[in-house]
């Protein structure tokens, strides 16, 4: 919700950042909870841990100093979301050692 917010107000430049924040949040709810009905990524779909990083990628070209703050933002909340989504793909892997997660939050 924060992400959307700043990108609502970055201005109509980000609607396919949305776009793909939405497409995010669909494959994310997908992969966490498959037994829920609902929309699902279609096989064409990148998998969900792709997906932040691609919004971060398409954030990367402000046109106006306001624009560059909310980027600033935008970037450290997908970092956020990365790092999240790479602690719970790690958590759910029995064989990964507790070393290894603290070298991956940090």
């Amino acid at each position: 919700m924060l992400l959307d917010r700043e990108l609502v107000n970055y201005g109509t430049e980000a609607d396919d950042i949305k776009n793909l924040l939405r497409e995010c949040t669909v494959a994310k709810i997908a992969a966490t909870w498959p037994q829920i009905s609902g929309n699902k990524p279609g096989p064409e779909d990148p998998p969900a841990w792709q997906l932040p990083e691609r919004v971060q990628k398409k954030l990367c070209s402000p046109q106006s100093e306001p624009q560059r703050s909310i980027v600033t933002s935008a970037l450290h909340i997908t970092a956020d979301l990365t790092k999240t989504s790479w602690l719970e793909t790690a958590e759910e892997a029995d064989h990964v050692t507790h070393p290894f997660l603290i070298v991956l939050l940090v």
